[in-house]
């Protein structure tokens, strides 16, 4: 045994393992000292006879306690030690790998705690998997998520599949009094709202069924942050008077503060009080509600399509207006989502690759260390070490990485949501209840899961490899520099995996980069670079008529003689941010059939207003201070308009009234003009039939809400906030200045959820293509380093350095040429799954497939070629000297 263990010490000597051979003699020494106790021997001082041999004092001074501590616990405690010991004195591996783990754990933890608060997390109302929304379609049409009318309301509940249908509107509402003007998003709700999602308010009570009548005691709902905000968290606000809209209403209850507006659209406001008085009458036809039912138990979904289908047949026999409309609902769960989804379910999977693809780096590393330390794994088993042992310690290696990169990957992850909050639109916020910046018990739990997951993953393949029993031939492989043949497949086909992902990731991100370049390409058919917007709500008794005319008449003057600014307009709605579709009917064919009236978006402005946003006229004239409501009524309809309506012919002079064929109330309007065609619904609807009418000719129908300003050349638009809001306030203090933004960021918009699934997944892509580069780096690295005297020989025997360089690059070259391969077959079957969030491109783009498969190569060749330099410094005579 003795002259074993001499060879043995002089063998890893010359690898430079003398320290950790001490180490090793010592714990092998105690494990058989383990087994004489159990033989009935005197162990403690067997024990410090071997500790005192091998001259380890510190271990020599075993304290008492240690009696009492079973052997497994032992065990693991100093396999702990030593495996904190080791992962220290290799501190570049040490770092890389927790590094590594930190970024694929934070990145999966931050994606997947966004999933589950849109997607997973259940609705905070009671039995919330029995809430629909209610709205309606036009199938002949191809209308869907439309509002509903009061009648449809009225006629639903009577459909018996719900146990309570409860209507609300979208308001804007301003608060006026002591505390100041402003505005804030308010819903006037139906008094059925609150019992129907089961929640109480904080203090006070919600509304009655007496308050829902048009005519009937005014009340208000505050929200827990309009209560904090504005009252100061005062238990006395409920009763007290509060002016909304110009009108008097009593606070009758405070929301709690976890209260969500998850009953309502994503795309909606969060609204911060809740008014009453919505007042449905059987007689109103107009779309101008929305709605949430809760359905009675049991009742499967395909009854209520046909209850509702039936009751839509009743109403519309009695309103012809109403033809080809039908009820739809959708699980709350599901609307509260909104178009968000597929982008989130994108992001899953492309965070599941770089989790993947940061343990196959984890692995590789772990696996050249491994085997790296072959010789010191045979030396454990030729002093006596099973398997089981080796693969123990091996694991305790990787679970304290692994627990290290978990922790790391929290502060990661927290950055990361931080990061998210920052990137994802309005809507994507809304739907997201109780997602924030900071780190909850939940996700907390899933970092640790995923931790333990990895350690698994990348911790036992490795340790099982390392653990041959071949003492010997581990030895020889050693000595001469020679990797296994298990090891060397096994880290391959990890590195193939890890080009294989990152294909998939870079095709992904090049698409969306694809994706945003051809929205920005598109022309909107206006101008939003110069323009600054903002609202200001005339409610109450500012809507009156002359109250209106007057009152922008004035600010448009008063802001257009201000330095810096161009023109100014204004207008009821801003392209790309809302859309009003109302019926018209053609003069030249004033009978369409029912169900195929006509419809236009319908836009209120001012005069300058295409001068304003640079939208072009095609032919006509624009308005001007002459349209009065004394003067003959015009309308400004653009191309696509003019196209359907009058093919072949000149559109001016032509005659449209708004509303369908039996509404008789609207005038006729007459067209003056003809305007480009603008995408006013963002570059993925395209362009649609729009009239616009001047504000000054009808102030009591839809009174205009949004000034828009052009800055003169030279001039940001930003500047002119602080100017236009002075000028607001001296022509009425109490008026609020509210959604300042430019168009530019208005245009933007549409292109929100693209831009967010953009960069995370570049950001993606950038660390895979990272990952991907270090493993073939390190991959060829090692081995580099185990075949020396294989090179050594070659250059001996008249190998030229190209034969060198081509020897270690060609073979990393097919191994990344394989990932690619394999990458590709992926990427096209897995990118059609992101087809809804592409535009103008196709999911199997050859320019970005081709330009992707190009960055690996080069890429692959560069990481190729620093490992093959080093092998050209390889020194025959040395090599076979140290033979």
């Amino acid at each position: 045994m003795g002259e074993l263990i001499r060879r043995l010490l002089h063998a890893l000597k010359r690898n430079r393992f003398e320290a950790d051979l001490a180490e090793e003699l010592e714990f092998h020494r105690a494990m058989k000292q383990r087994d004489y106790e159990h033989e009935g021997l005197d162990g403690r001082a067997a024990g410090y006879a071997a500790r005192r041999a091998l001259g380890n004092v510190e271990l020599a001074q075993e304290r008492a306690r240690d009696v009492w501590i079973a052997p497994w616990c032992r065990d693991a405690w100093q396999d702990m030690r030593f495996a904190v010991r080791s992962l220290i004195k290799d501190r570049a591996f040490t770092t890389a790998s927790v590094l590594t783990l930190a970024l694929g754990i934070g990145a999966t933890t931050a994606i997947f705690s966004t999933v589950y608060a849109v997607l997973l997390q259940p609705l905070p109302y009671r039995d919330p998997q029995h809430l629909v929304e209610v709205l309606k379609k036009n199938p002949p049409r191809g209308w869907r998520n439309n509002p509903i009318s009061a009648v449809d309301v009225i006629a639903w509940r009577q459909a018996n599949v719900f146990e309570g249908l409860a209507a609300f509107s979208g308001a804007s509402c301003v608060l006026t009094g002591s505390a100041g003007a402003e505005e804030d998003p308010c819903e006037v709700a139906e008094s059925r709202l609150f019992p129907l999602l089961g929640v109480t308010p904080f203090i006070g009570r919600t509304f009655t069924a007496e308050e829902d009548q048009a005519g009937g005691a005014r009340a208000a709902i505050l929200s827990y942050g309009l209560w904090q905000r504005r009252f100061g968290s005062d238990a006395a606000a409920i009763g007290r008077a509060i002016e909304v809209n110009g009108n008097v209403h009593t606070i009758v209850g405070v929301m709690p503060a976890g209260f969500s507006h998850l009953y309502a659209s994503p795309y909606a406001p969060v609204p911060q009080l809740w008014v009453s008085g919505i007042g449905l009458r059987v007689t109103n036809v107009w779309n101008d509600y929305l709605a949430v039912g809760r359905l009675k138990p049991g009742v499967a979904a395909e009854s209520v399509q046909s209850a509702l289908d039936a009751v839509s047949e009743q109403v519309e026999r009695a309103h012809p207006d109403l033809k080809g409309w039908r009820a739809e609902f959708t699980a709350l769960r599901n609307v509260n989502a909104g178009d968000t989804a597929p982008a989130l379910l994108v992001l899953v999977g492309a965070v599941v690759f770089v989790l993947l693809i940061a343990c196959a780096n984890v692995a590789n590393l772990l696996l050249a260390r491994g085997t790296a330390r072959a010789s010191e794994m045979a030396v454990r088993k030729a002093l006596g070490a099973g398997r089981w042992r080796v693969v123990r310690q091996l694991l305790t290696e990787s679970a304290v990485l692994a627990l290290a990169g978990g922790a790391l990957g929290v502060v990661v992850a927290t950055w990361g949501i931080e990061g998210l909050l920052s990137l994802a639109p309005s809507y994507l916020l809304n739907s997201a209840h109780g997602l924030s910046g900071e780190l909850d018990v939940r996700i907390l739990l899933l970092a640790v899961g995923i931790s333990i997951a990895t350690t698994v993953l990348f911790g036992l393949a490795p340790a099982w490899l390392n653990a041959r029993p071949d003492v010997a031939d581990t030895l020889k492989e050693t000595a001469r520099g020679a990797m296994h043949p298990r090891s060397h497949r096994f880290r391959s086909a990890l590195l193939v995996t890890q080009v294989a992902l990152a294909m998939v990731l870079l095709v992904g991100a090049g698409l969306m980069i694809r994706t945003l370049t051809a929205m920005n390409a598109v022309n909107l058919g206006f101008n939003p670079v110069g323009v600054l917007t903002l609202r200001v709500p005339l409610e109450g008794s500012r809507a009156e008529p002359s109250r209106v005319a007057a009152f922008w008449r004035d600010l448009v003057k008063s802001v257009e003689a201000l330095p810096g600014v161009h023109s100014a307009s204004v207008a009821r709605g801003l392209p790309i941010e809302s859309w009003n579709g109302q019926f018209f009917v053609n003069q030249d064919q004033p009978d369409p059939p029912p169900g195929h009236v006509p419809d236009a978006n319908y836009v209120v402005v001012g005069p300058r207003y295409f001068e304003t946003m640079q939208m072009p006229l095609r032919v006509g004239r624009p308005f001007d201070d002459h349209d009065t409501a004394g003067g003959l009524p015009v309308v400004i309809v653009n191309e696509e308009l003019a196209r359907t309506q009058w093919p072949g012919q000149t559109a001016i002079g032509k005659r449209i009234k708004m509303g369908s064929p039996s509404v008789t109330t609207w005038p006729w309007l007459t067209v003056v003009g003809v305007s480009g065609s603008a995408m006013t619904q963002g570059p993925q609807n395209g362009v649609r039939a729009e009239v616009y009418v001047p504000y000054q000719q009808f102030p009591w129908l839809l009174v205009p809400e949004h000034l828009v300003v052009r800055a003169s050349p030279g001039t940001e638009p930003a500047r002119l906030t602080r100017s236009i809001v002075a000028e607001i306030a001296r022509l009425d203090r109490d008026l609020p200045a509210a959604d300042i933004k430019t168009m530019e960021e208005v245009a933007a918009m549409p292109m929100g959820q693209q831009r967010m699934v953009m960069a995370l997944l570049g950001g993606f892509a950038g660390v895979a293509l990272v990952l991907a580069a270090l493993g073939i780096y390190s991959v060829l690295s090692y081995s580099v380093g185990q075949r020396r005297r294989e090179f050594g020989v070659r250059v001996a025997l008249g190998a030229q350095q190209a034969d060198v360089v081509r020897l270690v690059v060609g073979g990393g070259a097919r191994l990344a040429m394989a990932g690619i391969g394999v990458g590709l077959v992926a990427a096209l079957l897995l990118t059609r799954l992101m087809i809804d969030l592409l535009f103008g491109v196709p999911p199997a783009d050859p320019i970005t497939f081709g330009a992707v498969s190009g960055l690996l190569v080069a890429t692959s060749l560069v990481a190729c070629y620093v490992p093959a330099r080093r092998a050209l410094r390889v020194n025959p005579v040395d090599v076979l000297r140290h033979e």
